[in-house]
Formats: C-alpha cells, structure tokens, sequence
C-alpha cells in the first residue's frame, strides 16, 4: 500500500492571484462586465477577433450570450454576429427550456 504525504493546510492562501481567471477567459469577462461600454466593447472585438466561436466550451457560450444581449447591433460589423445571434438563440433555448421544466420535487 502507498501512502501519500498529507499536504498541510495553512491559514492563508498563498496569493489570490490563483482564483482570477487568465488570457482569453479575462477579456470575455471584462467584455461581459465592464461598467464602461466603449471598454466592453472593445474587449469583445478583440475576443472575437482571437478566437474561434466553434471551439468554445458552454461557459464561454453563456458570456457570448450575454455579450450579444448587451451589444446587440453594436457588432453587426463583425463577422461573427450572425454566429452570437445563433447563440444567444441557443442559450435562450435552453434557459426556457429549463424554467418550464416540471420539477421533481
């Protein structure tokens, strides 16, 4: 039988740095997030231009969901607008789809 170490745990964490997410999962969330609309905005123009909507996991499909409902028209010069309609239809889908859901309680 192999026993493992047991790590000890301290009272503190080591640096909060840790829980705040990094590279292209930031930018989605300050474009989802930022007060400042023009910021926002650049920063989903800038996501879209980076990255490949089809490769998304679910968790940037909701952002992209979101973006789209803030933005709406804003990024109809973008090519990808017509893929975050689609998505945003998507997402909508499946919200109401689960609301209406009978629960199983």
């Amino acid at each position: 039988m192999n026993a493992r170490p047991v790590r000890r745990i301290g009272r503190r964490f080591p640096d909060y740095g840790w829980s705040w997410p990094t590279g292209q999962l930031d930018l989605l969330l300050k474009a989802a997030l930022l007060s400042d609309e023009d910021a926002a905005a650049g920063c989903a123009a800038r996501w879209l231009d980076e990255n490949d909507i089809d490769l998304v996991s679910f968790r940037e499909h909701r952002l992209l969901a979101a973006i789209s409902d803030r933005f709406g028209r804003k990024l109809a010069g973008h090519t990808a607008h017509p893929r975050l309609v689609a998505c945003r239809r998507c997402c909508g889908r499946s919200r109401a789809w689960r609301c209406a859901r009978p629960s199983r309680r």
